[in-house]
């Protein structure tokens, strides 16, 4: 038998009569550090797993996981209404885009414009076309005799 410590706290005093658990407050610092750390990862991998079961349904493959995000912390946690906020959003987007333009019912609109702080990729734009004036041709004419000069063959005779 060991010799037990007799300024060691009882740990049947400490532990919570109801569920056998030792409160948080009742550990050390650096215990309830690592048993936080540990909760965190786990509500993590949590929230994590829910969203790859919501963008697994049929039609929410492009959820937007910020504005998702934002519409759960309103509703205080609450998966169904957020999704229902999320889909009235859409809902009255569409709405105001078919009204603007003219969109009969049975056509597809286009989704959202994704916003500032959204995750969602936009796909490039075209550069319009480049209009050139009188300086830019000059320009790349210069550009043009300084290429020929640094290739060190001489440009044709008669060329200038």
């Amino acid at each position: 038998m060991l010799d037990e410590d007799p300024d060691a706290p009882n740990v049947q005093d400490i532990v919570d009569e109801q569920d056998g658990e030792i409160p948080l407050d009742k550990l050390p610092p650096e215990v309830q550090e690592a048993v936080r750390k540990q909760e965190a990862l786990d509500a993590q991998k949590d929230y994590d797993e829910m969203l790859a079961d919501i963008k697994a349904q049929e039609g929410r493959e492009n959820l937007d996981e910020i504005e998702f995000a934002k519409q759960l912390v309103l509703t205080e946690g609450d998966v169904e209404l957020a999704l229902a906020n999320l889909d009235a959003e859409q809902a009255k987007y569409e709405k105001a885009f078919r009204e603007k333009y003219n969109i009969p019912e049975d056509a597809e609109v286009p989704k959202a414009p994704p916003t500032i702080d959204s995750n969602t990729q936009t796909p490039a734009q075209p550069e319009p076309p480049k209009s050139y004036t009188s300086w830019d041709q000059l320009d790349e004419a210069f550009d043009d005799m300084a290429a020929e000069s640094r290739t060190g063959t001489p440009p044709p005779v008669g060329t200038v």
